[in-house]
């Protein structure tokens, strides 16, 4: 409680009269600082810009402190709009910001793509920063996050990691997939008799895959039946992240089955059984963004802009 009040003490001698602009973004802080969420202010466009950014610096000034540090990590950074790159820029060249980590991860873009250049603004601007370049895993590695999934020594995993290797070549969300493959063909299972993973090597090393994730993807959203397919689809339109209450409104609202989805809630759950789709408390997201970008490319492009118009008409 002591802590909660220091914190609550921070924030308001912070971030002062512009609190109620504060809890409109983060709804949740209204328990702590005790402001309105009705509170707002009457600005838009570049000011609303400007007030977001300089409350969101006086923010995280509050609330990171020595005795407790403030890390924030955002994926996919190859997502994001130009306001919120904005916004990581004024955080992470605040000189008064201290105590202060950002952690960003992205997948390979070109140099005109806006992340790029941004990076390289804040390059240019001396901004104290560490690049780390991720690529795909090493036959240890591999080794390494095969025997951590089945739970057992590396020395046992080694022969399917080393045939999963040479299959996949070490990319992870390839390997994930290919992991999964593998265990609905029956290549892979667990014994009850003997209480560990057991797999047929031979039959691993000989099996026919496709070139890449996406195609792996591909060929198992086409083995799930129709409706779950068509579940996948719908919610595909809604980005890699899908609310509850969008779902609800889309699962009662007249003309689901039109798109070949009886009950919508039901299907999602059994993608969410095939690892495609993670659920997240009350909401639901693609397991990778990949899976929503392949599960979207199966909606013919004349059928794309009735799906959107009957969620937005939900």
């Amino acid at each position: 409680m002591e802590k909660l009040h220091q914190t609550r003490n921070a924030i308001k001698e912070k971030v002062g009269s512009l609190s109620g602009f504060l809890v409109n973004l983060i709804p949740n802080l209204s328990q702590i600082i005790q402001i309105p969420a009705s509170t707002s202010l009457n600005v838009g466009g570049l000011e609303a810009q400007r007030i977001l950014q300089y409350v969101f610096r006086l923010f995280v000034r509050a609330v990171a402190t020595p005795s407790q540090p403030l890390v924030l990590f955002i994926d996919d950074l190859q997502w994001a709009d130009p306001m919120s790159l904005d916004v990581i820029d004024s955080l992470v060249t605040d000189a008064e910001i201290k105590s202060f980590l950002f952690l960003g991860s992205h997948r390979g873009i070109d140099g005109r793509h806006p992340l790029a250049r941004k990076l390289r603004s804040l390059e240019y601007r001396q901004v104290n920063s560490t690049k780390i370049v991720l690529g795909n895993l090493s036959e240890k590695d591999t080794n390494e996050m095969v025997s951590d999934l089945l739970r057992t020594a590396p020395i046992n995993s080694f022969s399917l990691s080393n045939a999963v290797h040479r299959k996949t070549s070490g990319n992870v969300l390839f390997t994930l997939q290919f992991l999964r493959s593998i265990c609905d063909e029956g290549l892979m299972r667990f014994s009850s008799e003997y209480n560990q993973w057991q797999w047929d090597t031979a039959m691993i090393m000989s099996k026919k895959i496709a070139d890449n994730a996406v195609e792996l993807i591909a060929h198992k959203i086409l083995l799930l039946p129709e409706q779950t397919q068509n579940a996948l689809k719908l919610i595909s339109c809604l980005g890699c992240h899908c609310e509850k209450f969008i779902l609800t409104s889309m699962s009662t609202g007249d003309g689901l089955a039109n798109f070949g989805c009886i009950d919508l809630f039901a299907s999602i759950e059994l993608n969410v059984k095939e690892g495609l789709v993670d659920r997240m408390g009350s909401d639901y997201r693609f397991a990778h963004d990949h899976i929503q970008q392949v599960a979207y490319s199966f909606i013919a492009e004349s059928e794309r802009g009735k799906m959107h118009l009957w969620i937005g008409n939900q």
